[in-house]
C-alpha cells in the first residue's frame, strides 16, 4: 500500500485564494458591504430576521426589483412619511447580503491542511477497512473486526478510526505480517493522521469559533436590512402602481413562489 505525501505548511483558515477573492468582490459587493455595515451593526438583535429562504435567489430578485422600479424614484419620495432610504439602498443591501453570505459560505467550507488530511484520511481508512475485511475472512482475525469501525463521516470520527485500525492491526502484526498489503508505514501514517486530525479541529474549534459566529451574525444582519428595505419599497411602488401594473411582476416575493398545499 502506498503512503500518503502531506503538505505541512496549509493554514486551515488562511486568506482567501484568488477564486475565492472574486467570488468575495463580485459586483462591488466588498464595497457594498463596508457601506452597509453601520447600519447592520446598529440593528437591534430582537429585530434580526431569521434566514429561512434560498439567499442567493432572493439577492437576484431584489436586485432585478431595484433596477425596473427605479423610475418610481421620485414619485416615492414624494410619498408622505416614507423613507426614501429603503428604495436609495435596496441594491447596496442586496450586494452587501451576497457578500456576506459569500464571506459565511468560504469560512465554512474546509480549507487548507485539515481538507488535506480528510482526504488522505478517508482514502487510507478504505484500504486498511479491505484488508481487514480480508483477514478475518482468512481467520488471521478475529471474527467482528474492525469493530465500531465502519467508514463513519466527521473528522473526528475518521480520527478515531484510524487509531482504532492502527491499534487493532498491530496488535495482531506477528501474524498477518506479510499476508496482506497493509505495512508497518502504513500502520504509522495512521496513527499520524489519527493524532493530525484531533489536533487540527480542536485548534480549528479553539481559534476560530468566535469568528465564525461573528460572520454567522453579520450574514443576518445584512438579510435583515435587505429584507427591510425590500418590504419598505414594495409597499411604496405597490401603492403608487395600484391598478396599473402587478406589483409581483414589478418586486416579486423574495421568498419565490410558493407551491400550494393540495386540499384533501
Amino acid at each position: 500500500m502506498q503512503s500518503v505525501v502531506l503538505s505541512e505548511a496549509s493554514p486551515w483558515f488562511g486568506s482567501p485564494s484568488e477564486g475565492d477573492a472574486s467570488l468575495l468582490d463580485a459586483d462591488g459587493g466588498h464595497a457594498a458591504y463596508l457601506r452597509a455595515l453601520p447600519a447592520a451593526r446598529a440593528l437591534p438583535k430582537r429585530s434580526l430576521r431569521p434566514i429561512n429562504l434560498e439567499l442567493l435567489h432572493a439577492v437576484g430578485t431584489a436586485r432585478n426589483a431595484a433596477a425596473r422600479t427605479g423610475r418610481f424614484r421620485e414619485r416615492i419620495r414624494a410619498l408622505p412619511e416614507f423613507n426614501l432610504h429603503y428604495f436609495d439602498w435596496l441594491d447596496t443591501y442586496a450586494l452587501a447580503a451576497l457578500y456576506a453570505n459569500t464571506r459565511f459560505r468560504l469560512s465554512i467550507s474546509a480549507p487548507g491542511e485539515i481538507a488535506a488530511l480528510n482526504e488522505a484520511g478517508s482514502r487510507l481508512r478504505r484500504a486498511l477497512l479491505r484488508d481487514v475485511a480480508s483477514l478475518v475472512e482468512r481467520g488471521l482475525l478475529p471474527p467482528g473486526a474492525p469493530g465500531r469501525v465502519n467508514a463513519r463521516t466527521g473528522y473526528q470520527k475518521l480520527a478515531y478510526d484510524l487509531g482504532g485500525l492502527a491499534v487493532l492491526l498491530a496488535d495482531h502484526w506477528s501474524t498477518i505480517e506479510g499476508k496482506s498489503a497493509v505495512t508497518r508505514a502504513d500502520l504509522e501514517l495512521a496513527e499520524t493522521l489519527c493524532a493530525r486530525l484531533i489536533a487540527a479541529v480542536a485548534a480549528r474549534t479553539e481559534q476560530y469559533t468566535g469568528e465564525l459566529q461573528r460572520i454567522a451574525e453579520m450574514r443576518v444582519r445584512c438579510y435583515t436590512l435587505l429584507a427591510q428595505a425590500y418590504e419598505q419599497s414594495r409597499r411604496a411602488v405597490g401603492y403608487l402602481c395600484f391598478g396599473q401594473e402587478s406589483i409581483d411582476a414589478l418586486m416579486p416575493s423574495l421568498h419565490g413562489k410558493r407551491k400550494r398545499r393540495r386540499q384533501t
